[in-house]
């Protein structure tokens, strides 16, 4: 059995692994209001200019939704505006807790050059080595949080079964990267968990002719 080895990793703990954060710069933390006038913290990843995704269960009841420009969540932070926000349309969370679980934000303003927008891509044989990324709550604090490498799972036709012992509220929404010769690529967004594996749903065909449509 091979031996599994997790890398946690967060803005508080930098000495601990030489991370190229700009590389990765294009997972950001969102602020959803709901219907019950809570807000909740959720994960999101940038594929264009103006457009993000995340978790189709974090827009459940939303009434409003805030991007956070940093990548650590506190009562200095400045947002973009969003415009819209959507859930993927086969989304139906009576029937599973995270097939389809996929959501898009569309912004006012275009997002600045610095960001490093990944490929997406529909991932058909095992990769050798998956990043997640999440803005969950870890000792109180919610910033960006590398879960490498995410090298055990298994990769299933609608998403990725991952053992993911490091996931917290917050996390959903997410992006699951890979690198494929420097660049970066998006295969999957962090979904919900169950005991100590993830669901991921999977970047399919489906939902990239769904994303230019929107």
């Amino acid at each position: 059995m091979k031996k599994l080895i997790v890398l946690l990793i967060s803005l508080t703990n930098l000495p601990l692994l030489a991370v190229n954060f700009s590389h990765y710069n294009s997972a950001l933390p969102i602020l959803v209001t709901k219907t019950n006038q809570k807000t909740y913290v959720c994960s999101s990843v940038a594929i264009s200019k103006k457009k993000l995704l995340t978790a189709a269960h974090c827009l459940d009841g939303a009434v409003s939704i805030k991007v956070a420009k940093e990548h650590k969540l506190n009562r200095r932070n400045t947002f973009y505006k969003v415009r819209s926000f959507k859930q993927f349309p086969l989304y139906n969370k009576r029937r599973s807790n995270f097939l389809h679980d996929i959501g898009i934000i569309k912004l006012t303003k275009t997002l600045p050059d610095t960001i490093n927008l990944p490929k997406l891509k529909f991932l058909e044989d095992e990769a050798n080595e998956l990043v997640r990324i999440g803005f969950g709550s870890r000792g109180g604090v919610s910033s960006r949080t590398f879960i490498s490498p995410l090298n055990q799972y298994e990769n299933k036709a609608t998403h990725i079964y991952s053992y993911d012992f490091y996931s917290y509220s917050g996390d959903s929404g997410g992006p699951l990267f890979m690198n494929e010769e420097g660049e970066l690529v998006l295969v999957a967004l962090h979904s919900t968990k169950e005991g100590y594996y993830s669901y991921n749903p999977k970047i399919d065909q489906a939902v990239m002719d769904w994303i230019k449509k929107y």
